[in-house]
C-alpha cells in the first residue's frame, strides 16, 4: 500500500503535464501549434459568418447600397472613367429603389440628385466623387425606411470581414505559411468589432489570437506589434 502511495503523486504528476501540454500552446512544436491555430481560426470564421448572416431578407434600397458601396470600393482600389452602360445600371438601380418607397422629400430629392451624378459624372475623378454622393444619399434612405438599420448593417459588414481574414489565416496556416497565417490573424484583430459582438466570436478571437502567439513562439515567425511586423524570432 505504500508503494503504491509513493507512486500515486508521480503519476497525477505525468497525467497533468501531459495535459496542459496538449493545450498549452507554449509546449506545442511547430506542427502542433499550427494545427490548433487552423482549427482556432476556423472556429472563429464559422462563429463569425453565422454572426453576420441578417435576421431578415435585405430591402431592395439595402441591395442598391451594397452595389453602390462595391462600386466605390472598386473605384478607390482602382480609378478609372465609369462607361455608360455601367453608370445607367447603377443611376437606374438608385431611380427604381427610391420610387418603391415613401420617403421625405428632403432625401428623395437627394437621392435623385445622386442618381443624376452617377450617370453625368463619369470621368476618372468625378466618378468617385459621384459614387461616394450616391453611397451617402442611399444610406440615408435605408435610414429612412428601416430605422436603424444601418446600425445593424455596420456590424454585419465588421463581422462579415473578420470572418474572410479568420478563414485566410486558418488556410495558411493549415498550407504552412507561418508568417502569412500571421498577416491575416493581425488583420483579423484589427477588425473593429462593437459592444454588441455576440460573446463566442469575441471569445474565439481572443483563443484564435492566442493559438497565433504560440505559433510564433514555437515556429520562430515573425513578432508581430500593433504597428505591424518587426523582426524575426530565431
Amino acid at each position: 500500500m505504500r508503494r503504491c502511495t509513493f507512486l500515486l503523486p508521480v503519476l497525477l504528476c505525468a497525467c497533468g503535464a501531459a495535459s496542459t501540454g496538449a493545450t498549452d500552446p507554449s509546449r506545442l512544436d511547430c506542427g502542433a501549434a499550427r494545427a490548433q491555430a487552423q482549427a482556432a481560426w476556423a472556429d472563429l470564421a464559422g462563429d463569425a459568418e453565422r454572426a453576420a448572416t441578417p435576421e431578415r431578407e435585405p430591402l431592395a434600397a439595402e441591395r442598391v447600397l451594397d452595389r453602390i458601396n462595391a462600386h466605390v470600393a472598386a473605384l478607390e482600389a482602382g480609378p478609372r472613367e465609369v462607361g455608360g452602360d455601367e453608370a445607367l445600371a447603377l443611376s437606374s438601380a438608385v431611380m427604381d429603389a427610391i420610387d418603391a418607397l415613401a420617403l421625405p422629400s428632403a432625401i428623395r430629392d437627394r437621392a435623385d440628385e445622386a442618381a443624376e451624378g452617377l450617370l453625368t459624372d463619369r470621368s476618372e475623378e468625378g466618378s468617385l466623387r459621384a459614387a461616394r454622393e450616391a453611397a451617402e444619399a442611399m444610406s440615408a434612405v435605408v435610414e429612412a425606411s428601416q430605422p436603424g438599420a444601418l446600425e445593424g448593417r455596420e456590424q454585419r459588414r465588421a463581422l462579415s470581414a473578420l470572418s474572410g481574414h479568420a478563414r485566410s489565416a486558418a488556410d495558411a496556416y493549415g498550407e504552412g505559411d507561418v508568417d502569412e497565417g500571421d498577416r491575416h490573424a493581425g488583420r483579423a484583430e484589427a477588425v473593429a468589432l462593437d459592444d454588441q459582438a455576440p460573446s463566442e466570436v469575441r471569445d474565439g478571437l481572443e483563443r484564435a489570437s492566442q493559438a497565433s502567439g504560440g505559433v510564433r513562439r514555437a515556429c520562430g515567425a515573425s513578432i508581430r506589434t500593433s504597428s505591424g511586423l518587426i523582426g524575426r524570432r530565431s
